[in-house]
């Protein structure tokens, strides 16, 4: 078995390897408001949709301290924050996001805001839905869509924003710590429409969850296996590393398999995407091949033309068994098996696994 180290410098560093069963290295504008999910933030996805983007851990929990705040002592102005995220390209309609909220004001109503990348910054708003956020202390709600656009290749940016000054609301950040410098911005206006100033320092981002229903590709599927969110492990060097990921795959009767992958680094911005050739199920776990499509030159040595990853599908919510795993990627060569089987031995208590 042959060993390749690659140094991934947007928090993928680690080492890359190949083999088979390969042990884990070290390395809308709708008006009806939408109530709250759980006052304690168990977990919650529909059957019919995948988790495609999520920094909350295991279980919808958050960090129920210093919450972004839409009031700053001594200033009259009300504050919208908005932060970026990413979708598999063209895979997914949205269908709700979940947001950690409190509301400590007379108006119980927080408006949420699904808007396009505008050059870095929230841009056109995609979709619209207000919450009833009633807990004092705080809880999840669910923002459910009515237009239930396409998620495209790109970036998106939620928004969560006051109705009236009278609001006294925070949204809650992660509790795994995900900190970002250019994918977190603020608007004094309290309103979507900005103009929006994105932090230069690291912060960490308010929890909220992305979920979509994959669009159906021509035939019959059968196998799908999709995950999305915060993938963290130690290095070789002590240190902790994060990459934020998506991928989607599905293979069809007539043999053909689709699929993407896109992988995101939120401190440098670099991306690594590419397209699903082989997908494998074996119980509830999934074997992903990915065909790169895009990576910085300059951070592979050499650049690599395939990978291969897993998924461990342990079940939602409180009917879950264990964690879902997820493992890191394995550089394939040009003798190794198409469809290479790699354990996910790392536990996704910051992400989600849906295998079918």
């Amino acid at each position: 078995m042959r060993r390749f180290g690659i140094p991934l410098v947007f928090a993928l560093a680690a080492t890359l390897a190949s083999c088979d069963d390969v042990p884990q290295p070290l390395m809308t504008s709708p008006t009806t408001a939408n109530r709250a999910l759980t006052d304690m933030g168990s977990g919650h996805t529909s059957d019919t949709t995948a988790i495609i983007y999520s920094n909350f851990g295991q279980g919808l929990t958050f960090n129920r301290w210093n919450p972004l705040s839409f009031v700053l002592p001594g200033v009259a102005a009300r504050l919208a924050w908005s932060q970026q995220f990413f979708t598999p390209p063209g895979d997914y309609q949205f269908v709700r996001a979940t947001v950690a909220l409190r509301n400590t004001g007379s108006d119980q109503r927080i408006r949420v805001f699904l808007q396009a990348d505008a050059m870095g910054q929230p841009g056109p708003i995609i979709d619209s839905v207000v919450v009833d956020a009633t807990s004092s202390l705080g809880a999840t709600y669910v923002a459910s869509s009515l237009r239930m656009p396409v998620l495209e290749d790109s970036l998106y940016w939620l928004t969560v924003a006051p109705t009236s000054p009278e609001q006294l609301d925070g949204w809650f950040r992660s509790n795994i710590e995900e900190s970002s410098e250019v994918s977190f911005a603020v608007a004094f206006t309290g309103e979507p429409t900005g103009p929006w100033s994105v932090f230069s320092g690291l912060i960490t981002r308010g929890a909220f969850q992305i979920e979509g229903r994959a669009i159906g590709s021509r035939g019959a599927v059968m196998h799908q296996a999709s995950g999305g969110g915060t993938v963290v492990w130690e290095t070789p060097e002590g240190k902790s590393a994060r990459v934020t990921w998506a991928v989607s795959a599905q293979s069809m009767i007539n043999g053909n398999t689709t699929g993407q992958f896109l992988a995101l680094g939120h401190d440098q911005r670099i991306v690594l995407k590419g397209s699903v050739s082989c997908l494998v199920v074996i119980g509830n776990r999934a074997y992903v091949t990915v065909d790169v499509t895009q990576a910085p030159a300059w951070a592979f040595d050499p650049i690599p033309e395939h990978f291969a990853l897993g998924l461990e599908d342990n079940g939602e919510g409180a009917k879950a068994t264990a964690p879902d795993r997820i493992s890191l990627l394995y550089v394939l060569y040009e003798d190794d098996p198409v469809c290479q089987r790699v354990v996910p031995s790392l536990d996704w208590t910051n992400g989600n696994a849906q295998v079918r």
